[in-house]
């Protein structure tokens, strides 16, 4: 075979290989690409794709939504490994859903304004915490909320439904939820 000049471009043929395939090659920071929060991307999918079935299948049976479809799966991950965040996430939820009810009073807000300025004002509330809160109180950096979508996904979904029927719900589906995908991918 020909010697091929340093800056030449190769095919994707030439290029590709079983670890690229994978995802199992290493970043250019030197993180592994496999795991997300805390755990792997199995346990991450397989966690996401139970929830969305077993909230759906809840939803179905009682009219009470979990706080969005992808909620439990990502709630089911941290309830045993950091429940502190699922924490903060809740309350950080529900300032948002009480804000919103507030807001409301003045404004405007129903259909699809009403949830993206809900997600936008969980996301804002969560970096004002993070980082003006965060540093005179000595908050750890890795004490987030779980995803920067999440606590809006609730938070509307108070406001909708009130706090007790949406949290008693995410509580028993997200349980669910991290049963099932302990009994398929075992514990992470």
């Amino acid at each position: 075979m020909p010697a091929r000049h340093p800056t030449a471009r190769r095919s994707p043929a030439e290029t590709w290989s079983p670890r690229s395939a994978t995802g199992s090659s290493r970043s250019s920071l030197g993180e592994d690409p496999m795991v997300t929060l805390g755990v792997s991307v199995l346990v991450l999918q397989t966690a996401v794709f139970v929830g969305i079935a077993v909230s759906m299948f809840w939803y179905e049976r009682s009219l009470l939504s979990p706080g969005g479809v992808v909620v439990p799966g990502y709630v089911a991950l941290f309830l045993l490994l950091r429940p502190e965040i699922v924490a903060y996430t809740l309350a950080i939820a529900l300032v948002t859903a009480a804000l919103m009810r507030y807001a409301s009073r003045f404004t405007i807000l129903f259909g699809r304004r009403r949830f993206a300025v809900t997600m936008l004002a969980a996301m804002t509330l969560t970096i004002a915490i993070e980082l003006i809160v965060g540093p005179f109180t000595g908050l750890d950096p890795g004490f987030q909320v779980i995803g920067f979508i999440i606590p809006g996904l609730i938070a509307n979904e108070v406001f909708r439904q009130r706090a007790i029927p949406t949290l008693s719900t995410l509580g028993i589906v997200s349980a669910i939820t991290a049963g099932i995908t302990i009994l398929l991918v075992g514990f992470w």
